[in-house]
This record gives C-alpha cells, structure tokens and sequence, in this order.
C-alpha cells in the first residue's frame, strides 16, 4: 500500500491541485461595496475571465441585484426579469 509508485501519484496530485486552490483564494477577494457600484456598470459577465481593474466593463447588458427581482413580487426568476427587462419578453 505504501509503494513508490503510490506516493508519486499523491505528490502528483498535491503538486497539481495547489496552484488551483491558491488561484480561488485569490479570486474571494472582496470587491467594492455594493453600494459604490453604478446599476448600469457590469463587472462581472458569468465568464471565468477576471476583471483584473475593477473598472466596468464594455459589454452591453443590464445589471439586475436580488433586491430587484425581490420588488416585482414574481414567483420565479424568468417573470421577474421579463417585468425588469422589456427586451427579455
């Protein structure tokens, strides 16, 4: 059980996951308060590519927070944003 070829195969692994673990860790970093951001300023697009300055990007689309999907009163995402975005009809 404690063979050679098993212990390449853990250090392997170790050596492999840990710069993945350490790029997440710099990724949950905490960003500006939401408060601070302009609700037309999109800094985030769903993609896995990092918005290394913080600034907004330029993409088109529409930002929407909980708080206003929460206030159309619907019943499932895809109504509140229908309510939100007259586009999305």
């Amino acid at each position: 059980m404690n063979s050679p070829a098993m212990l390449a195969s853990l250090l392997l692994a170790t050596t492999l996951v840990a710069p993945a673990l350490a790029d997440n860790l710099k990724a949950a970093a905490p960003g500006p308060a939401p408060a601070a951001i302009p609700h037309d300023c999109i800094r985030e697009t769903g993609t896995l590519i990092p918005n290394k300055d913080g600034k907004c990007l330029a993409v088109p689309g529409q930002v929407l927070t909980s708080e206003d999907l929460q206030h159309t009163g619907a019943t499932n995402t895809a109504d509140a944003i229908r309510a939100l975005v007259p586009s999305a009809r």
